[in-house]
């Protein structure tokens, strides 16, 4: 183990990084669920035996083989793990992760807000639109004032900050929905009635939602 990572931060971060997986204020979940967590100790614990604490591949199978995990958990643990801003991470054209030792001592999410792009006002209200001015979540329908554009797939976990991914909500259910991701959440989108829990693919450097057994993507990157 790296002289600058003390056996006592490396366990409270794994602790933290198996808890971060719920959503506190809900008891929901708040990432992809334990599953994917235990993935992301895994690759934690990959990156502090490694040499200078830095992990890459040309392909994503390749890495994948080199951290022992199976290919598609992959980007998700490294989701996780760049959330609690322990890590600078790649995924595209070719991935690449870097553990950033300074960060276990501090004990606290280090990561930074994800930028996103600020919509206008008449983008705005093409979702809305969209969305027939109703909340993706209680189905109710509101004033334009009442309502906001919220991420499906959190931007924070690498969900796509565009249009597939956006879904109007009230303003009470975009507060509640924080930067979780909830396969139960999201009950109405564009109009249709949500059937199944909401699934996520990982394309083109991004996550994008999977509704009703289809993949939501927009053809332009974000």
């Amino acid at each position: 183990m790296s002289r600058t990572i003390a056996p006592k931060d490396l366990e409270w971060w794994r602790s933290k990084i198996v808890r971060g997986a719920q959503n506190h204020r809900t008891g929901g979940l708040r990432g992809f669920g334990p599953i994917s967590a235990r993935h992301a100790v895994h690759l934690l614990n990959q990156l502090v035996k490694a040499s200078r604490s830095h992990l890459s591949a040309p392909t994503l199978s390749e890495f994948a083989a080199r951290v022992r995990l199976n290919s598609k958990f992959v980007p998700r643990a490294v989701a996780m793990l760049a959330r609690s801003g322990l890590v600078r991470a790649e995924l595209v054209p070719s991935p690449s992760i870097v553990l950033l030792p300074a960060r276990l001592a501090r004990r606290k999410n280090s990561a930074q807000s994800t930028s996103r792009r600020r919509l206008s006002r008449t983008e705005r209200e093409q979702v809305f639109r969209r969305d027939h001015f109703k909340c993706g979540h209680c189905r109710k329908t509101f004033p334009s004032r009442r309502l906001d554009v919220g991420h499906i797939v959190p931007v924070s976990l690498l969900g796509a900050d565009s249009s597939a991914n956006w879904i109007t909500l009230c303003r009470g259910h975009n507060a509640a929905a924080w930067d979780a991701f909830d396969p139960t959440f999201l009950c109405l989108y564009r109009g249709r009635r949500v059937l199944r829990p909401t699934g996520v693919r990982f394309r083109g450097g991004f996550f994008w939602p999977i509704v009703n057994g289809q993949v939501r993507v927009d053809r332009a990157r974000p």
